[in-house]
C-alpha cells in the first residue's frame, strides 16, 4: 500500500493505482474525457492535468501511477489572453484600465480563481490564473468576460454606445497551461507586455 496527498488530504491506495483513481477514493472528481477503467490509459484529451510535486511539468491524472509520498493538486496555472471586440483600443484611458483590472481581480476572487499576474493593455488582457481542473477554460472566460463587461458598461455606458457591436470582448481567447518550471518566465512575460506603438 502507498500513501500520497491530494489537495492536502492523505489517502492510502494499492500500488499501480492511477492518480485519478486515488482522487476518487477521497471523493475528489478530476474531469476526464478519454479515460475508461476497462481500457488502457492514453491521456489524449489533457482534461485531467494535475500538478505533482517534484515533477517539472503538469501530468495527466489518468495515466500517472501513484508513488509513495507523492503530493499533488488539482489546481493548475493557466495563461489567458483575451482581446477586446475587433481589437479596438478600449482601455487607452488609465481610468478604464484601472476599472477593468479591479473588476477582473474582484470577479476572480469571488469565484475562487487566484490571479498570479494581470496586465490590461489597450486592446487585450493577459492574465495568469490558478484554477481547479474541474473548471474549464470556457467557464473561466465566461465568468471573467461576462461580468467584467456588464459592470464596465454600467460605469461607462458611453463606451458601449461608441462600439459598433456593443460588445466589449471578442468571442475567442488563448489559453495555455503553465508548469511550475515555466511560471517565473510566464509571470515576467505577462507583466512586461506593453501596448504596441502605431
Amino acid at each position: 500500500m502507498l500513501t500520497l496527498t491530494i489537495d492536502g488530504a492523505p489517502v492510502t491506495v494499492r500500488r499501480g493505482t492511477l492518480v485519478v483513481e486515488a482522487a476518487r477514493e477521497l471523493g475528489i472528481e478530476i474531469p476526464v474525457f478519454c479515460f475508461n477503467e476497462r481500457l488502457a490509459p492514453v491521456g489524449a484529451c489533457r482534461m485531467c492535468l494535475v500538478e505533482i510535486d517534484k515533477m517539472p511539468r503538469l501530468q495527466t491524472a489518468c495515466t500517472t501511477p501513484v508513488s509513495d509520498g507523492m503530493a499533488g493538486s488539482r489546481r493548475v496555472a493557466v495563461h489567458y489572453i483575451f482581446p477586446t471586440h475587433n481589437r479596438r483600443p478600449v482601455f487607452e484611458a488609465e481610468e478604464f484600465r484601472a476599472l477593468i483590472e479591479k473588476l477582473l481581480l474582484q470577479i476572480a476572487a469571488e469565484k475562487g480563481l487566484e490571479v498570479i499576474a494581470l496586465n490590461v493593455l489597450a486592446d487585450h488582457v493577459h492574465v495568469l490564473i490558478r484554477k481547479e481542473t474541474r473548471r474549464s477554460d470556457g467557464q473561466v472566460m465566461k465568468l471573467l468576460k461576462g461580468a467584467s463587461a456588464r459592470y464596465f458598461f454600467l460605469s461607462y455606458p458611453e463606451v458601449k454606445e461608441g462600439l459598433r457591436s456593443q460588445s466589449l470582448w471578442a468571442h475567442g481567447y488563448y489559453s495555455r497551461f503553465v508548469s511550475k518550471n515555466d511560471m517565473p518566465r510566464v509571470v515576467r512575460y505577462v507583466r512586461e507586455q506593453r501596448d504596441s506603438e502605431g
